[in-house]
């Protein structure tokens, strides 16, 4: 006898499982998609409800081998049953053709917005340079960058779409106080939009933390993280006024009165995020099965900031709001005090 088994018994597809958890991580969550067999049940049943059967066919595998990853994904509210005995993926993926199209559209949509902001905060640099704060030295093109992460971060904070729908996460998913998505393709690691790392906390030293993105259209030499090191034996040479400064560095009082001075330009991110987020609802309705329509606003109110922090970037290198400097110099963070 001869079984014609479906595409993913021999080439599976690529599954990202990415969450957004408050509190402590579930490891068997975690981990559960350390293992190809998982994603690629939700690939299979994401538009289409499937028998195990079915799986077993599309997979490759013997249904009763299916049978305990499918409990495992029941018990964590990623797959639904449905009758029939059908299951459908109960997750939001985010596919390729999505993320072109969104990010295609989006830029067309916010890149004069992105322009506007930024000079206008150049406007305002005499003003930030007045707290001299360590580095309120450096050109106007480096504050802008070592900027703009925060301005992006306080303004996601600031949108009502992130402060309506935070609150609506909590119950979405068992073993997750959060959200969750998948991504059914691999980035290219010289996609100008992906964001290879960014953090709002990452310890430097003493009371010193980095609040700082790795911009996707900034080369390695520019970005913090290649600079990671040098910034923490430095810091105190910084402080001290012994070394040049590599960035801003700010007390609690001066990061305060700064965003004090940029509240407008704060405001106008938040408005950018309400733009995206609108954007974006619109092409992934129409992309995404109807039985995942519920988690689309909550999960693109918690997930969108880090899909679009490198696309602020790449609007501010195109309109020529930003320049890529030649040299090694670091960009795109900040020091702050935490006490």
């Amino acid at each position: 006898m001869k079984r014609e088994f479906g595409e993913k018994s021999y080439r599976p597809v690529k599954f990202e499982f990415s969450a957004v958890f408050f509190g402590s991580a579930n490891m068997e969550y975690q981990n559960l998609f350390n293992r190809k067999l998982p994603g690629n049940i939700l690939a299979s049943a994401y538009r289409t409800p499937m028998t195990v059967h079915q799986l077993a066919v599309e997979l490759g595998v013997a249904s009763a081998y299916l049978e305990d990853e499918i409990a495992v994904l029941e018990k964590y509210n990623l797959l639904t049953a449905l009758p029939g005995g059908k299951y459908q993926t109960r997750l939001i993926i985010f596919t390729e053709e999505f993320m072109n199209e969104f990010y295609q559209k989006a830029e067309q949509g916010i890149a004069p917005a992105v322009k506007n902001i930024l000079a206008d905060t150049a406007k305002k640099l005499p003003r930030l340079r007045e707290l001299q704060f360590i580095g309120s030295g450096l050109d106007d093109n480096s504050l802008l960058w070592d900027l703009l992460f925060e301005m992006i971060r306080e303004g996601w904070m600031l949108s009502k779409a992130v402060q309506k729908k935070i609150s609506d996460t909590h119950s979405l998913y068992s073993g997750l106080n959060g959200i969750c998505y998948g991504h059914t393709y691999e980035v290219p690691s010289d996609c100008v939009y992906k964001l290879p790392s960014c953090a709002r906390y990452c310890q430097v030293g003493g009371c010193y933390a980095a609040s700082y993105a790795d911009f996707g259209i900034l080369p390695d030499k520019n970005r913090y993280t290649s600079h990671m090191e040098e910034v923490k034996a430095s810091l105190d040479a910084m402080l001290s006024g012994e070394a040049d400064a590599l960035l801003p560095v700010v007390t609690k009082e001066q990061k305060d009165a700064a965003l004090e001075i940029l509240q407008e330009e704060l405001s106008a991110f938040a408005s950018l995020f309400d733009t995206l987020c609108g954007c974006a609802r619109s092409i992934l309705q129409a992309h995404a099965p109807e039985s995942v329509s519920a988690l689309i606003d909550p999960v693109l109110a918690n997930v969108l900031f880090f899909k679009t922090v490198s696309l602020f970037g790449v609007c501010a290198v195109r309109t020529e709001a930003l320049t890529i400097p030649e040299d090694e110099r670091l960009l795109g963070g900040m020091i702050y005090a935490t006490e």
